[in-house]
């Protein structure tokens, strides 16, 4: 990336508009989507191009990005229910996983720096209240973020705090039903 050399097509043969284009961290690959809902990954120097995986319905393939090492590639396709679902694809042995179950719509991936982590955002919160407007049911809020763990041996990315109260010696403290410590 230099600038020098002459200038090469990498994506020839698409017949179509492409779109997403994410360099690979070490930037010896090359992704992108296009408009027929193909996902693609490029190899830079020999310029073989791969179809990661193809989209089936309206928004097809969204979000690609790969880990820092450039060994997966995560993105979110949609599925026949219109709800986005997380995809893990890896570069070397060129398959693909669904890690979410397509009950509920994922979008946004994105990698921790170390890939011990895959970051997303998805609507499954459901919490109805009354519109004050209207005689219907309202969700506010129904976006958060979640963490699927990568490896085996990672603690939490935010540790559970407990609400036990310790003694001095840091002993839980027990109250009896008869209200004795």
């Amino acid at each position: 990336q230099a600038g020098e050399g002459t200038p090469r097509q990498l994506t020839k043969g698409n017949k179509t508009w492409i779109s997403g284009v994410k360099w690979s961290p070490d930037g010896s690959r090359i992704l992108f989507e296009d408009k027929r809902m193909r996902l693609f990954d490029i190899d830079v120097r020999s310029g073989v191009k791969i179809e990661v995986d193809r989209g089936e319905h309206s928004s097809g393939i969204s979000a690609a990005e790969y880990s820092h090492d450039g060994t997966w590639i995560a993105y979110i396709k949609q599925d026949v229910n219109f709800f986005g679902s997380v995809y893990l694809h890896n570069v070397l042995s060129r398959r693909t996983e669904r890690v979410t179950d397509g009950r509920y719509h994922e979008y946004d991936v994105t990698w921790d720096p170390e890939a011990r982590w895959l970051y997303f955002a998805s609507k499954r919160s459901f919490e109805p209240i009354s519109s004050a407007f209207e005689a219907r049911m309202v969700h506010r809020v129904t976006d958060h973020i979640y963490a699927i763990r990568l490896t085996d041996d990672e603690a939490e990315p935010v540790p559970v705090l407990s609400d036990e109260e310790v003694d001095d010696d840091g002993d839980p403290i027990i109250i009896e039903s008869d209200g004795e410590k």
